[in-house]
């Protein structure tokens, strides 16, 4: 697993070890970051930094780096600050959100190069990819959820999941899962017929992540300090672990802020829970159950 902090530089760590190893420096902000075991690709996704005008060495930027010595061996120019990406690696196509420009931008990792840019994707939230249909999903901060054939960059339909705040989305199962915040609500969602549960948290919820083996939904509660996993279906309580803080409120969902909100990753292998947080600069694990 990689993590990267806003200063450039980007630490890898081993699966469930709290240690993190020796960084490699990227030139610029880092907002969103993937990885391939296959090819041993790390990507990055780099804005400038706050105030600081584009010039001919100095923009924003896809960088590729080789995960044994973290030397960059291709970048790509973005139109604009980056937010989050997702890599589907079968295609070899990677999707960066620019959020000032409202678009998603294709990239062709194998050919480093912009091969089309999906416009009309405002105030996103968070991105998913469905791996086995090569379909995006993009939460929007106005309830929406937009989805887009990553084969083509087409945007296939638009669903209405809620009301304001929607703040996160991710896939499991053959379904899509999003949270609205202020709604303190976990949403199912099922794509071949659009129909939608809305299962109430009573709390409000900051990041998500889908268990790959379990189908649990694992949910960042800052209001209580803890992850919930709960079944998705049902919204029933499968268990929680407390992060050892105090209960915190919920981050910005700001657009200039949308950085520092939380984030949840996960381990294919054991389900253990990645929780990072940014504001604070800090990762802790999450124990897989038993």
């Amino acid at each position: 697993m990689y993590v990267a902090d806003r200063s450039g530089l980007v630490w890898s760590l081993d699966h469930a070890q709290p240690t993190l190893k020796r960084p490699f420096t990227v030139s610029g902000v880092p907002a969103g970051l993937a990885s391939d075991a296959a090819t041993g690709r790390v990507y990055v996704a780099v804005g400038l930094p706050r105030g600081a005008q584009r010039s001919a060495g100095r923009q924003p930027a896809l960088l590729m780096l080789d995960a044994a010595t973290g030397q960059q061996v291709a970048s790509v120019p973005l139109p604009g600050d980056p937010g989050d990406i997702r890599l589907d690696s079968t295609l070899g196509l990677l999707f960066v959100v620019v959020p000032d420009r409202q678009t998603v931008e294709t990239i062709d990792v194998r050919d480093p190069k912009i091969l089309r840019s999906t416009d009309g994707l405002a105030q996103v939230t968070g991105i998913a990819l469905d791996q086995d249909t090569h379909t995006l999903y993009l939460s929007q901060l106005d309830g929406q959820l937009a989805v887009v054939d990553g084969q083509t960059g087409v945007i296939s339909d638009h669903l209405t999941l809620s009301g304001v705040g929607l703040a996160g989305v991710a896939v499991g199962g053959g379904r899509v899962y999003a949270i609205n915040t202020p709604g303190q609500a976990l949403l199912a969602v099922d794509p071949a017929t659009g129909d939608v549960l809305d299962l109430p948290l009573g709390t409000e919820p900051a990041a998500l992540v889908i268990g790959p083996q379990s189908g649990a939904a694992c949910i960042l509660e800052p209001a209580v300090g803890a992850v919930v996993r709960l079944d998705p279906g049902s919204g029933i309580e499968l268990g929680r672990v407390s992060l050892g803080q105090d209960p915190v409120e919920s981050p910005s969902l700001a657009p200039d802020d949308l950085w520092a909100r939380p984030r949840l990753a996960i381990s294919p292998m054991d389900e253990t829970v990645y929780v990072i947080e940014p504001q604070s600069g800090t990762l802790a694990l999450v124990p897989a159950p038993p």
